[in-house]
């Protein structure tokens, strides 16, 4: 563990110098509270690519790309499932400042590692959109450290007879932007 957090603090030293940085970040996100189907946990680390073009006073979109895990402790076979899954994310600050709300909005596509669960938990497909809405708070001079609870969704739109999708209500992401 402590190599761990000393090759992440060494990281962070690097790329938040002015000489490297780029415009990249990283988020965590946990989920909490009654998910969709019962009994499901899961976690999200993505990727973040926010494109200068894409920056405005009061709104940018940056580019998510994740990886999430989940799974059911009462399911021992084919309770569990990665998502791999790309994201255009639109932020709108209300107001800009040391400490500035804002609201998120996302909508893109993923690909589940199973089509099921469970037995009974058929998700139809590979192919799935995620969709999420949330709203933060971002912390410092340039917005780096955000911290956001939102609701992230699962699903294939029922492009697929069965459409078990996943829901998580309450996510809890830490982000931070090196740029």
């Amino acid at each position: 563990m402590y190599f761990l957090s000393t090759f992440l603090l060494c990281l962070f030293a690097f790329f938040s110098t002015s000489a490297f940085a780029i415009p990249i970040g990283f988020s965590y996100s946990k989920a909490y509270g009654n998910e969709d189907p019962p009994h499901l946990h899961g976690y999200r680390v993505a990727v973040l690519y926010q494109p200068k073009r894409l920056v405005w006073p009061k709104s940018r979109v940056y580019i998510d790309m994740s990886f999430s895990h989940w799974w059911l402790n009462n399911v021992p076979n084919r309770g569990s499932v990665s998502i791999y899954a790309i994201a255009p994310v639109f932020r709108h600050y209300f107001f800009k400042s040391f400490i500035s709300p804002f609201l998120n909005i996302s909508i893109g596509v993923s690909w589940m590692t199973r089509t099921r669960l469970y037995p009974e938990h058929n998700m139809g497909m590979h192919f799935a959109f995620q969709d999420q809405v949330g709203g933060g708070i971002a912390i410092g001079r340039q917005q780096q450290f955000s911290l956001i609870l939102s609701a992230l969704h699962y699903s294939n739109a029922s492009l697929s007879a069965y459409n078990g999708g996943i829901t998580a209500p309450v996510m809890l992401s830490a982000e931070y932007q090196f740029e």
